[in-house]
């Protein structure tokens, strides 16, 4: 995760979930804005209920802010798109 990722991110007028979308910046890889964290480990990691955490990532891609994809029995993958502008 970049310095830069996450100054992107704290600009953002998303107060609620702006902890999950820096939760998810902190899974990703150097080179990517790819990530799959499990819910659960979201939930630890931001303090809150799994179900909090599905709410918020349902705001963050009402928003545009992230997709997911499943892929078979794997993990769900979050892609972040922290660039746009809303």
């Amino acid at each position: 995760m970049s310095g830069k990722l996450v100054s992107t991110i704290l600009l953002k007028d998303i107060p609620e979930a702006k902890l999950v979308m820096v939760a998810l910046a902190s899974h990703c890889y150097s080179d990517t804005l790819d990530c799959w964290p499990s819910i659960p480990l979201l939930a630890r990691e931001c303090q809150t209920t799994d179900r909090q955490i599905y709410r918020l990532l349902s705001k963050l891609k009402r928003l545009g802010y992230i997709t997911s994809e499943r892929n078979g029995p794997r993990p769900m993958i979050f892609t972040l798109h922290p660039r746009l502008r809303r």
